[in-house]
């Protein structure tokens, strides 16, 4: 029956067209289509990088515009003197007489360099919580520590002195180095 089919010569062409037209087809997918997909899927995994590549960045400048708004907390200079002429500033203000300063060996953190003063003072309680007060509401952040308060004897009717000895810490930003 097959025999039969095949001789007949319109069957002979409608099989050799379609056989011509299957081996096109796939002659096509393999040299046009094929390599076209595979192109695609590259450009495809380059377009994914950069777009991780532009999230990355833009989470970086929203990380540095947040970093920035702290800016204003930090010392400018690495310099001790703005950080003594601010405490004797407001111990004046204050009514606090400073006994001694003394600037201390600087020292660094991953991200942070640190002034570091050694203070100590006398006065009386209220002068005292002014001082910390004026500290505290200051435009640059400065952490008071290790203090230690000792009460001299007064005669009676006479607020009692506090000799009053502190170590204050300034921070700047740590200036990174190219490596």
């Amino acid at each position: 029956m097959i025999k039969a089919w095949f001789r007949d010569t319109r069957h002979k062409i409608i099989v050799m067209t379609a056989a011509i037209f299957l081996l096109g087809a796939l002659a096509g997918k393999h040299f046009f289509i094929d390599p076209d997909f595979r192109t695609l899927k590259k450009l495809a995994g380059q377009l994914s990088a950069e777009n991780q590549k532009e999230e990355a960045l833009k989470r970086i400048l929203d990380l540095d515009k947040k970093i920035k708004s702290y800016d204003r907390y930090f010392s400018k200079t690495d310099d001790v003197s703005w950080l003594i002429d601010n405490m004797n500033r407001l111990a004046i203000e204050s009514g606090v007489s400073l006994v001694s300063i003394t600037p201390q060996q600087a020292e660094t953190d991953e991200n942070l360099n640190k002034l570091i003063l050694r203070m100590e003072a006398r006065c009386g309680y209220h002068e005292l919580g002014k001082f910390f007060s004026g500290i505290e509401s200051g435009a640059r952040l400065i952490k008071i520590s290790n203090v230690s308060v000792q009460s001299q004897a007064a005669p009676q009717g006479i607020e009692k002195k506090l000799t009053v000895a502190m170590s204050l810490t300034a921070y700047y930003p740590r200036q990174n180095t190219p490596a």
